[in-house]
């Protein structure tokens, strides 16, 4: 390559870079856009005790999410292995540790299982619950 290549090949990536600054501040002020409209959306559901809304074009649902921390990772992680699941979820990626939580309360919810519903799983936070909206129907 050429030292004039080199210099076109720089001023085509700092073009490239000024682009994806300006596309990276556009997405940011949707992003607030959206924010906003989410809690305009879900109050005005919760004020009006809607769980969902039909709008003709997509519909808009109440759902309340669960999250849950690790406090005790090796207190989790024989829990895990008593469970026969350890294997498949050595990195414990948040959505994975939400995923397992969510599965065993609903289990312990169907078969009745007060103990688990009372402590939940060894190692991990109670869970924190929110509100949010889910958009279906719009692409």
């Amino acid at each position: 390559m050429e030292i004039q290549d080199l210099k076109d090949k720089c001023a085509r990536l700092f073009e490239v870079r000024a682009k994806i600054d300006e596309i990276n501040d556009v997405k940011k002020s949707f992003t607030a856009e959206k924010k906003e409209l989410d809690a305009l959306i879900l109050s005005y559901l919760q004020e009006n005790k809607l769980k969902n809304f039909d709008t003709g074009f997509g519909k808009v649902s109440s759902v309340a999410k669960r999250s849950v921390k690790i406090l005790d990772r090796h207190e989790f992680t024989e829990y895990l292995k008593a469970q026969g699941t350890y294997e498949d979820t050595v990195n414990f990626p948040a959505p994975s540790i939400n995923r397992i939580y969510r599965e065993a309360f609903d289990v312990a919810q169907l078969e009745g299982d007060v103990e688990f519903l009372a402590n939940g799983i060894p190692g991990l936070s109670e869970p924190s619950i929110f509100e949010t909206i889910s958009v279906t129907g719009v692409k």
